[in-house]
């Protein structure tokens, strides 16, 4: 058995033993510190799949966020959002899905070599893989926030803001004090799914991205992908309930060419979640015209003053208390 495929059953093995214990209500038991030795190491290692961000400051962090990117986007786009959850005292868990980042299958050791391996990888993908990865995260950043005793925050951009509400959906034992979603896909556009139905025999098959290559984690995206996406969405309706109902706010350009605004405004009302607020996202003209509607990640691609209103707006909602951000700006609808 190769060494990943190991690694991989050893964190299968962990998770499902801290699932077990917060499943039947055990963990609270747990001293503080952590689980047993054998999974604060397993908390503490590197690995491809995750990176930890943790602030500069002496003081105790204040909560600790799982941090999801979106489909064929470089895990590192997220990094101006964690810079501004750690500057706020938030420690942060970035996740790297597989085929992105440094989370793919290596066959050779070139630049060359890991472009290659990592689409191979991509081409491979689930919508069950994806969600474990998540879930193995989740349990990290668990693990971080009870040993703090702090609140546990998720964000997500796209595909990843999909992943995290349908983990918290779907797994009885997961739960988030707030989320920040950005641009969710949680509601596509009329028409993508059916567009791309016909190549689902081709799991393999690349779909060119005009995305920056700063941004792009593979210069396409395989079918597979897509399909992982869909199987998500799909996955995220049967388990739809009051479980999602937590302080959540959602950033969107309302003329995203990816994910449908209005019916994001109508999935919210319709569900009853009276704790989500979405807030519109006015790029300025200091944005990258070249950069799609969809990404709304960082100053570069919503401009300045835009990228401000969001950083205090996302303060407010993670330091609620705050006397210095009284004057964020409310999330409006």
């Amino acid at each position: 058995m190769k060494f990943y495929q190991r690694l991989m059953l050893v964190a299968c093995a962990a998770a499902m033993a801290v699932a077990a214990y917060i499943h039947s209500g055990s963990f609270s038991r747990i001293a503080p510190g952590g689980a047993n030795a054998f999974i604060q190491k397993l908390v503490d290692r590197p690995d491809h799949c995750c990176r930890w961000f943790k602030s500069a400051s002496s003081k105790k962090p204040v909560g600790v966020a799982l941090i999801v990117h979106g489909l064929n986007v470089r895990p590192e786009m997220m990094e101006p959002v964690i810079a501004v959850l750690n500057s706020a005292g938030i420690e942060a868990l970035n996740v790297s899905l597989r085929g992105h980042g440094d989370n793919f299958i290596r066959c050779g050791s070139s630049p060359a070599d890991e472009k290659r391996d990592r689409l191979a990888s991509f081409k491979r993908v689930s919508y069950i893989l994806w969600l474990n990865e998540v879930h193995q995260a989740y349990v990290q950043a668990m693990l971080r926030a009870r040993k703090l005793g702090v609140p546990i925050y998720f964000v997500g951009y796209s595909l990843g803001g999909l992943l995290g509400c349908d983990l918290l959906a779907a797994k009885p034992g997961v739960h988030f004090d707030r989320m920040a979603l950005f641009a969710p896909a949680l509601t596509l556009r009329p028409g993508i799914a059916y567009q791309l139905k016909p190549l689902q025999p081709f799991p393999e098959f690349i779909i060119d991205s005009d995305a920056p290559e700063n941004q792009r984690a593979n210069d396409g995206t395989p079918v597979a992908g897509y399909t992982a996406l869909f199987d998500a969405i799909t996955d995220f309706e049967t388990h739809l309930g009051p479980r999602l109902n937590v302080p959540t706010l959602i950033f969107m350009e309302q003329e995203d060419e990816f994910v449908s605004f209005e019916n994001l405004q109508k999935f919210v009302s319709d569900n009853g979640f009276d704790r989500w607020d979405l807030v519109r996202v006015a790029k300025d003209n200091t944005a990258d015209a070249a950069i799609a509607r969809h990404m709304i990640i960082n100053e570069q691609s919503v401009g300045a003053a835009a990228w401000a209103d969001m950083v205090r707006t996302i303060k407010a909602h993670f330091m609620p208390e705050s006397t210095v951000l009284k004057a964020a700006p409310k999330a409006r609808q």
